[in-house]
């Protein structure tokens, strides 16, 4: 198991000699492996500075200006990926985007004991391990450059003299590859995982959920990936095919939540919220769990609307909020079986009876 790893940026070395006291005290209570690179200045913070952190420390106050922890938070967050702490006594001089750090507060507030605790919380999720320079998804890079890549360049290298563009495939090809390391594994998975939050494309995309601005109604964007890829800024088809995201609070779910307090009825209430929820209620509602990002609701393929672009763009708000990959696949499935779905012509129920009977 690789160690918890801490960069303290502070000039104090009063500052500095409780923080090793603190660590100690740590390491002994918690038996806790820690290992912590300890930056005077601006300048050292930057010749230690590498992605094999699981957290930071910064003081602000590192020379006569006053802010200079600034630039340091500043460089993690365009060149690392590490939660950040800001403990200062001129917490006021921070100037950064808020959303960059994990907290602040300043000196006397809280202990080093109890910022050591808030970063390896974080670590104990797994975070810093995954997107570290040292976790799976850099090991598993380096196996996929030299098992697989490597030796195919001359391949790739062909289809370049022959003017295409192999970037998008070669990021393709390389997740594919990192995918393989979860396909192996059946594991739970958190209702988080069901969505991209803000996702990086902005464009629409099969999955993107999108409010009406005068109904305030949620609705799910299911038109094909392949019609709503971009050519020269617009994409295939003259319509975008959406379906409503009904309340969780619908009528049926509020009942099943009332019945839950009335011993004679709880078992059955707690079968169709079980059945709501695993999707085996209806074919026409699939759930979409709540989270904090995202209200949830339920997809009603029975609720239906097709827009013309433009009248998209007018009438329809982005949620900032896309359903994943591996989630809007089996959205579509069951869209698609929904409607496909044909039924058997009934037969004369007493006629089959009673030749089963005779026998």
């Amino acid at each position: 198991m690789s160690k918890f790893k801490i960069l303290l940026v502070e000039d104090k070395k009063d500052e500095i000699e409780v923080y090793e006291s603190s660590i100690r005290r740590y390491k002994a209570e918690y038996e806790i492996d820690v290992e912590t690179c300890i930056a005077q200045s601006v300048s050292e913070a930057y010749t230690l500075l590498n992605n094999s952190y699981d957290g930071a420390i910064i003081d602000l106050k590192l020379e006569k200006d006053g802010d200079e922890g600034n630039q340091v938070i500043q460089q993690i967050h365009e060149n690392f990926r590490i939660p950040i702490i800001v403990f200062s006594g001129t917490p006021d001089y921070f100037n950064s985007d808020k959303t960059y750090i994990l907290d602040i507060c300043k000196k006397g507030e809280k202990s080093y004991e109890e910022l050591i605790s808030q970063l390896y919380n974080v670590y104990q999720t797994g975070l810093t391990k995954i997107m570290s320079g040292r976790g799976v998804i850099e090991q598993t890079m380096d196996k996929i450059f030299w098992n697989n890549l490597h030796s195919k360049i001359p391949i790739w290298e062909t289809y370049v003299a022959k003017g295409h563009d192999t970037e998008k495939a070669l990021l393709r090809y390389t997740i594919n590859h990192l995918l393989e390391l979860l396909d192996n594994e059946e594991d739970i998975y958190y209702p988080e995982e069901m969505y991209l939050s803000p996702p990086i494309v902005e464009h629409y995309q099969t999955g993107t959920i999108l409010r009406e601005k005068s109904t305030r109604k949620l609705y799910l964007v299911l038109s094909p990936a392949c019609d709503l890829v971009l050519h020269s800024g617009s994409c295939k088809t003259d319509r975008i095919l959406l379906c409503e995201i009904n309340n969780r609070n619908m009528p049926f779910v509020k009942s099943s939540k009332k019945d839950l307090a009335k011993s004679d009825k709880e078992a059955k209430a707690i079968d169709r919220l079980s059945k709501l929820t695993n999707n085996t209620f209806t074919l026409y509602y699939h759930y979409l769990p709540p989270v904090e990002f995202f209200e949830g609701g339920f997809v009603n393929f029975r609720h239906v609307k097709s827009y013309k672009m433009k009248d998209l763009i007018l009438e329809f708000e982005m949620e900032k909020v896309q359903i994943s990959a591996q989630f809007i696949k089996d959205i579509i499935a069951r869209f698609s079986v929904y409607y496909a779905r044909q039924g058997q012509p009934d037969f004369n129920r007493e006629d089959l009876y009673n030749r089963l009977v005779s026998l």
